[in-house]
């Protein structure tokens, strides 16, 4: 992995699974991390059970609301600075066809 010391990434979905999982990762190789989800007691999961010296800071967003993700990325910025990774990793359900579906 190239060096991701005082870079900064967001990952949407980080609160379980591959979304965790990255999140530990990058901050373990220096990159200061900002995770979202639905549920912030899963946030509060990861960032808690973290001990690396690059911390974890979270923030509940839900990726089907427009507004509430904005919030989220402005509220990443002002805490960590400008934004070099972005992992989509949150997951949805959809009923039918994703070419369908609406935004």
């Amino acid at each position: 992995m190239s060096d991701l010391n005082n870079r900064t990434a967001v990952i949407t979905g980080g609160g379980s699974g591959i979304g965790a999982a990255i999140a530990r990762s990058l901050a373990d190789a220096g990159c200061r991390v900002a995770i979202t989800g639905r549920r912030q007691e899963r946030l509060d999961d990861v960032t808690g059970n973290h001990n690396g010296q690059v911390p974890i800071v979270s923030r509940a967003s839900d990726v089907a609301d427009r507004d509430g993700v904005h919030e989220f990325f402005e509220w990443a910025t002002a805490e960590l600075g400008p934004i070099d990774i972005l992992v989509n990793s949150a997951g949805i359900a959809l009923n039918g066809s994703l070419a369908e579906a609406d935004l």
